[in-house]
Order: structure tokens, then C-alpha cells, then sequence
């Protein structure tokens, strides 16, 4: 299924004019991207195992780090896990996780019961577990904590503002949330800033190894 298409018919924001839900209108180089994130090989199997969105703000990197996390859940993983990670918890849980969280909550048919948002057959949400209901698998909020996240098995990992990932533990973190072998469709998405020359050396190794066509 084609990421872009599925997203503009299902995935929901609020429009910035009228406050009011809308479906997502994505722009030609967002479903350029979005398809080149998905990309797929002849058997099916995802082409890329890390992927970068690094733009300016307001540029709308948040919510398509959402739809790819929702995507990965509703269409590519069964019984997964899919993780929105963040420098702390609450960015972990007000970016990519928030975005997708709140695409369901404006869906047409959702509806709100004890703290609890439900999407009929589809999706059971609470504060920071999203479960669809299709599929089994669930997206999560999580911060940087290398042994307690020790044994996760990330069919997807949403990394926040990776140019802040410097000091040992996060580094140590990045490296425990590798995409799994075993799983040949496991990736990682950076949604970040661009980050400064001299630090942020993780991210910047990233885009080295990118220009370099690996």
C-alpha cells in the first residue's frame, strides 16, 4: 500500500485556518519523501533500515514522522512495537507520538470513554499506549534509558531532535534500539534540526554516511 495515499485518506489534522479536522493534504516533496521512506524491494521488504527527516520548523517533519508511525502499525507490523523516543519523556510523548495519537481522536467515529480514546475496531488509546486493534501492535512514548529499554524488539524507533542525543547514556540508547536482524522490516526515523557543526556528532555521522551514498 502507498504510504501518501493511504495517509490523505485516512490520516487526520486540524486545520490551521478553521480549527476544524481535516484529512492530511500532503505537498509533492512530503510524498516524495514519505514513498522513499517506504520504498520497498522486489519481495517486498523494506529498502532503508534508518531514515532522516531534517528541515526547518513548522515545516511539518512532526506529523509525518506520525503518519510513517502509524503506517508501520496499521499496514506493516503485526503484534509489533513502535516506539516515539525523545531526549525526555515528555518529548518523547508530544511529538511524533502526539501527532498520531491525536490523527485518531479526530477520526471520524472516535470517541472518548474514561480517559480512554477508542476508534471502533481499530485503535484503543490511552495517555501514552496506542493500540491498534487490527494489528496488535502499539506505539509508545519512551525516554533515553538504555537498560531499561535492554531486550525491546522495535519494529519501528522515532527518534526526536536526534541532534541533542550527545552525552553517553543516549548514545548508548541509540545504539540499544538498532533495528532488529530478525525483523527484515525493523527501521529507525530521525525527525530533528539540523544540529551544530563541532556537536551533535551522532547525527552528523548520520548525514555523512548518507552523502556518501551508503
Amino acid at each position: 500500500m502507498d504510504i501518501s495515499d493511504w495517509a490523505e485518506k485516512g490520516y487526520y489534522v486540524v486545520d490551521e485556518l478553521s480549527r476544524e479536522p481535516r484529512l492530511i493534504r500532503l505537498a509533492p516533496h512530503q510524498r516524495g519523501v514519505l514513498r522513499a521512506l517506504m520504498q520497498t524491494s522486489p519481495e517486498g521488504r523494506l529498502r532503508y533500515t534508518t531514515g532522516i527527516l531534517s528541515t526547518v520548523k513548522k515545516s511539518g517533519k512532526t506529523t509525518m514522522a506520525g503518519v510513517v508511525a502509524r503506517f508501520v502499525a496499521e499496514i506493516r507490523s503485526r503484534f509489533g512495537e513502535v516506539y516515539a523516543i525523545g531526549n525526555d519523556f515528555d518529548q518523547a510523548r508530544d511529538r511524533a507520538f502526539k501527532s498520531a495519537l491525536d490523527s485518531i481522536r479526530l477520526t471520524p467515529g472516535a470517541t472518548q470513554r474514561a480517559g480512554e480514546w477508542i476508534l471502533p475496531e481499530r485503535w484503543l488509546c490511552q495517555k501514552t499506549n496506542l493500540q491498534c486493534l487490527v494489528t496488535g501492535t502499539f506505539i509508545r512514548p519512551i525516554a533515553v534509558d538504555a537498560r531499561g529499554e535492554a531486550g525491546s524488539n522495535p519494529d519501528l524507533s522515532v527518534w526526536t531532535e536526534l541532534w541533542g542525543f550527545e552525552y553517553k547514556e543516549a548514545l548508548e540508547f541509540w545504539n540499544e534500539m538498532t533495528p532488529v536482524p530478525t525483523k527484515p522490516d525493523s527501521m529507525r526515523l530521525v525527525e530533528t534540526y539540523a544540529g551544530y557543526d563541532g556537536e551533535s556528532h551522532l547525527l552528523r555521522r548520520l548525514y555523512d554516511t548518507g552523502l556518501e551514498g551508503r
